[in-house]
């Protein structure tokens, strides 16, 4: 009794995992509460012409009114961007986090605006050669990470 309630759980656990994972796709949200999913292994390729957003995949040509546009995203991406040095150090983006990578021991890394203003520093203590910092709390805008004589401009929107 005990396994086949296991079995269950685990063909449930499956079913629900299945029902939420989505490919990787672009979403055009329209203005009447429909959306409209392209599948990125079809290379759907947007463009805009006449007051029109043009999507166009491998195998159809879509076109949309801009006036009856929301907005339009991608699902299932990854968002993170990663920036390797030649140095083994390197940058790391995802989203407000920013992670500085393979610092040497008490390495550190800053943090500044665009004004030259130092808002964080950190080090590399121990065995983590990384430094993390937040751009959660902070405004939109561009901000510097600084290490060593390396520098590299990030974007929080």
């Amino acid at each position: 009794m005990k396994a086949k309630r296991t079995i269950l759980l685990l063909v449930l656990s499956l079913v629900f995992c299945t029902g939420t994972w989505a490919a990787p796709r672009l979403v055009v949200w329209q203005k009447n509460g429909q959306k409209v999913f392209y599948d990125l292994a079809e290379e759907p390729h947007t463009t805009f012409e006449n007051g029109l957003l043009v999507i166009t995949t491998n195998n159809v040509r879509v076109e949309y009114q801009l006036s009856n546009i929301l907005r339009y995203t991608y699902e299932g991406v990854n968002t993170s961007i990663e920036t390797p040095l030649p140095d083994g150090t390197g940058f790391r983006q995802n989203g407000d986090d920013i992670d500085v990578y393979g610092l040497a021991p008490d390495g550190t890394a800053q943090l500044y605006d665009l004004n030259g203003r130092l808002l964080e520093s950190g080090t590399a203590e121990g065995n983590r050669n990384n430094v993390h910092f937040s751009l959660q709390n902070l405004p939109a805008g561009t901000y510097v990470v600084k290490v060593g004589d390396q520098s590299l401009k990030f974007m929080k929107r």
